[in-house]
């Protein structure tokens, strides 16, 4: 009897944790054959959505990921955003599927509900995550299964058919009301039409192979298959905001930020104490939008909400907390500058990827970013101001950037789509595009090389632009000495056995920022036969992107617009005299312009280097050319100086 009851025990544990019918499909179905480096691919990947007239939406995803590494496990693990005001998690379920046969089911012990910030003010945006890493192993499946219930007020959806996974079969369908007008939209990938049966409209394909793991990608979002779905109601029936154009997104989104300017003696009095009277107007911005950038920035990404997450909180509630999102400090700096005289206009962009927005999808849910236009000054120039044709001169700036100065942008917004919020009149534009001198890094070098080869340097570094900004945000992030670790080891890279000396770092918070290092290094140069001394022109050369490395690609190559300013004396130890010099280059290509040139004049070597690239997307049918270009620029800077004793 007891064994009996021990058997119907363990056969009922085995029911209990047993999986769905689709997840045994998905477990069983035939698998492609990847190489060591693919750690897990997707067999099944899919969502599917219910629209209904009031607003709601109804999504079921469902996902069946296969473990085929020990780092693949780090995959196995499900997550969800919802808005506690217009949204619920349903219900949120996982199995791993083990080679044995055995099943485990997930339930609330693997699954947490988290605030997606880190404080108890802004929480109405929350996250059910679930986490299999640590039961799932190689050969394993991990699915899941989630259904969520939000009350939209607008009826789009965009798709990811994948991420940088290969997938056997990926798929999106949505189910609209009778007599809804439903339009799609194909990114990177040839038009896919849906298949529509009984109103319900899907989107598929099968055998997605996995994205390269390539440097200076143009961008996952660029790169993958995605579809964008715009649904219409009939005329009359508008309970949700459909979105024909650029004008009607910003006219929604001016409705959701223009509200929340409102002014309070709190906002007045700070405005004042940040923008006196007879200050310039530019001093003025640069006040503001310096305060504004010093406010703590939570973490709540613009388009989660789908409605409520696109409405900051009040300009009067981010002053007195003292902290916020993008969006927040964006209408905070909009109603300081409003209070000061200055018009300024909130801007919604995607921080990331400067090609991610599509301006044939009017969409919110394309912006994960907000920052703000502000009227140029007369007289005012930088590279993120740029002529709008109804308001001018518009000065760009981000205040969620604190490292950026005012007049510049973070790298990956210029040359981006941002739309202007206005009740009338917005429209999508191009943010400045930046050239080369506008992310400029020169290095001035004094060097003493001795007869044994070894050399002692002084290394001064006037970096402007975008370098400027990535010194200054490092050294912020890093204890000193971390930082002076992080600059050891860059420089000990650039030339082996160095020893460095000092280092000091002069930053006025502007556009610049200065880097003076000395260091010293015993085998810079080498001694052949007593009678040779040889040594590389440049004691630490500025490296060429990384991006072309190997020989080969299978991904475009992004470039941001730089430009290296090397400029290098050496004291030539006594007893020696030039007997070679690298040779000179110059020259220019659509990948960008090199020159280079060593002079000697009185026992000193004079030698100059200078490489100017602009922003591009390399095709890979060109990656043969572009390496070749920035090998030459690399192999000249490696060709050895050679002196010769007298």
């Amino acid at each position: 009897m007891r064994l009996l009851a021990g058997l119907m025990l363990i056969a009922a544990v085995r029911a209990a944790d047993d999986a769905p019918s689709w997840v045994r499909e998905a477990a069983t179905a035939p698998m492609d054959t990847f190489d060591k480096t693919v750690p897990a691919a997707f067999i099944l990947n899919e969502e599917s959505v219910a629209v209904e007239e009031n607003g709601r939406m109804v999504s079921t995803r469902r996902a069946a990921l296969k473990i085929l590494t020990v780092a693949g496990k780090q995959h196995a693990n499900a997550r969800a955003f919802y808005t506690t005001g217009s949204g619920r998690i349903r219900d949120m379920r996982g199995w791993v599927l083990y080679a044995s046969g055995d099943v485990k089911k997930l339930g609330k012990d693997e699954i947490a509900d988290l605030s997606a910030a880190d404080n108890d003010v802004y929480n109405e945006v929350r996250l059910r995550f679930l986490n299999a890493g640590g039961l799932a192993d190689p050969n394993s499946v991990f699915a899941y299964e989630i259904v969520s219930e939000e009350r939209s007020v607008f009826s789009q959806r965009d798709w990811d058919f994948q991420d940088e996974l290969p997938v056997r079969l990926s798929r999106f369908s949505i189910t609209a009301p009778a007599g809804w007008k439903v339009d799609s939209k194909t990114f990177n990938h040839a038009a896919i039409e849906p298949q529509t049966a009984g109103g319900v409209h899907t989107w598929q394909l099968r055998g997605l192979d996995r994205v390269p793991d390539e440097r200076s990608t143009p961008g996952l979002t660029t790169l993958i298959p995605r579809v964008a779905v715009s649904l219409t109601p009939p005329q009359g029936a508008a309970t949700m905001v459909p979105f024909a154009a650029w004008s009607d997104v910003s006219t929604w989104l001016a409705g959701l930020h223009d509200t929340q300017t409102a002014m309070d003696p709190a906002l007045k009095a700070k405005a004042e104490s940040l923008a006196a009277s007879g200050m310039a107007p530019i001093d003025k911005i640069r006040a503001i939008g310096k305060f504004t950038q010093q406010v703590r920035y939570v973490s709540i990404q613009t388009g989660i909400g789908r409605g409520g997450g696109y409405k900051p909180h009040a300009a009067s509630e981010v002053l007195a907390k003292n902290y916020g999102d993008c969006k927040d400090k964006a209408n905070l700096m909009r109603t300081l500058l409003g209070a000061a005289g200055i018009e300024a206009w909130p801007v919604s962009v995607y921080s990331g990827n400067s090609r991610h927005v599509r301006a044939e999808w009017p969409s919110p849910q394309q912006f994960n970013h907000e920052i703000v236009a502000v009227r140029a000054p007369q007289g005012f120039d930088a590279p993120a101001v740029a002529e709008h044709p109804a308001l001018g001169r518009l000065l760009f700036f981000d205040p969620t950037a604190d490292h950026v100065a005012l007049g510049h942008l973070p790298i990956d917004l210029y040359n981006s789509h941002g739309l202007m919020i206005r009740q009338t009149g917005g429209a999508l534009v191009r943010l400045p595009e930046a050239n080369a001198a506008t992310n400029r890094e020169r290095r001035t070098t004094t060097a003493q090389v001795d007869a044994t080869g070894g050399v002692r340097a002084a290394i001064v570094d006037d970096d402007t632009g975008w370098p400027a900004f990535s010194s200054r945000s490092s050294r912020g992030s890093l204890s000193p000495v971390d930082y002076k670790k992080a600059m050891e080891r860059a420089f000990a890279a650039a030339v082996p056995g160095s020893v460095l000396e000092s280092l000091e770092s002069l930053d006025d918070g502007g556009e610049t920022f200065r880097t003076e290092v000395r260091l010293s290094a015993q085998a810079f140069g080498k001694v052949m036969q007593n009678r040779l001394l040889m040594f590389r022109a440049m004691v630490a050369p500025r490296g060429t992107p990384g991006a072309f490395v190997t020989k080969e690609r299978k991904l475009p190559v992004a470039l941001y617009p730089f430009s290296y300013d090397d400029q290098a004396v050496f004291e030539l130890p006594p007893g020696f005299e030039v007997d070679e010099l690298p040779p000179v280059v110059k020259t220019r290509t659509e990948f960008g312009a090199f020159e280079f040139a060593c002079s000697e004049e009185a026992s000193k070597l004079n030698c100059a280097m200078k490489l100017d690239v602009p922003a591009q997307v390399v095709p890979v049918e060109k990656y043969a050319a572009a390496r070749a270009f920035f090998g030459l620029a690399g192999g000249v800077l490696q060709t050895p100086v050679v002196l010769i004793r007298k």
